[in-house]
């Protein structure tokens, strides 16, 4: 057998350490990576718990939101068609004078309205009674008007 010289082996001992750092640096960045993996799969898997927990709250708000929307919905439809439904009567309660009888006398011009001390200065032409359409439509279109501008209050939104 070949002994090396005695010379030669602080050399020897020199490549051993230093195999031995190398290779204990390489177990170290080794046990890095594999925390790091974990510490990110964890990082990953919360990520996906919020996700999935964000995607169950945005549906319960959409169908909260489309609940209500479908209710303001119904409700509107409601005070549109009580307030077409209310037009007519409420017209003629308020402004009795200015509708005409449904029959005209023989002459074919109605007698003048007896006027009261109140003028409301509406100005324009009297109603017929047979125009209850008409009647019906502008109580819709002040019963939108209504709806929109309670929805607006709520949402405070300057009206004006």
């Amino acid at each position: 057998m070949i002994i090396p010289p005695l010379y030669k082996w602080g050399a020897i001992v020199a490549a051993v350490v230093l195999t031995g750092i190398y290779i204990t640096g390489l177990k170290t960045q080794l046990n890095y990576t594999k925390s790091e993996l974990r510490d990110a799969k964890s990082q990953l898997a919360a990520i996906d718990q919020a996700g999935k927990a964000q995607k169950e709250k945005n549906q319960q708000t959409k169908a909260a939101q489309e609940l209500a929307r479908k209710e303001a919905e119904r409700e509107t439809k409601e005070q549109m068609q009580l307030a077409a439904d209310n037009a007519v009567a409420n017209y003629r309660r308020r402004h009795p004078q200015r509708v005409c009888p449904a029959t005209l006398p023989p002459g074919g011009v109605p007698a003048a309205a007896v006027r009261d001390e109140r003028d409301d200065d509406a100005g324009g032409e009297p109603v017929a009674a047979g125009e209850e359409g008409f009647i019906q439509a502008c109580g819709r279109d002040a019963g939108r008007l209504k709806v929109w501008q309670d929805w607006a209050i709520a949402n405070q939104i300057p009206v004006r």
